[in-house]
């Protein structure tokens, strides 16, 4: 199979799913995902594994994370239950992990300047 026809097939399996009335994310030529509320889980169509890659807190998305706190300058705090609280300006989020603090401390900056505009 060269590499149009995996194209064209997943143009195919875009349209359909288009069709349907699934709410899709990425090009037709893919990669593409949806949400499929039934499984409650997000699917992830690539014409070649190496299209797809899986991410959460750990790795690189966590990398990533404290690397955007520190632009938002960041501050973070331990407490004597290990848990991380990290401010950016007037907001502190607190979590059991530095990146999952500092992603709720970028959500709350964001929508908060979202807010006033």
């Amino acid at each position: 199979m060269t590499k149009e026809d995996m194209f064209d097939e997943m143009k195919m399996q875009y349209a359909l799913l288009e069709h349907i009335g699934d709410k899709l994310v990425g090009p037709p030529e893919g990669p593409f995902a949806i949400y499929d509320e039934e499984m409650d889980k997000i699917l992830v169509f690539g014409a070649r594994p190496e299209d797809v890659r899986h991410s959460s807190l750990t790795g690189n998305t966590s990398d990533a994370l404290l690397e955007a706190a520190r632009a938002f300058r960041a501050t973070f705090e331990v407490d004597t239950e290990q848990q991380v609280t990290c401010r950016i300006g007037p907001h502190a989020a607190t979590a059991e992990s530095y990146p999952l603090a500092a992603l709720k401390a970028i959500t709350l900056e964001l929508r908060s300047r979202n807010q006033n505009g």
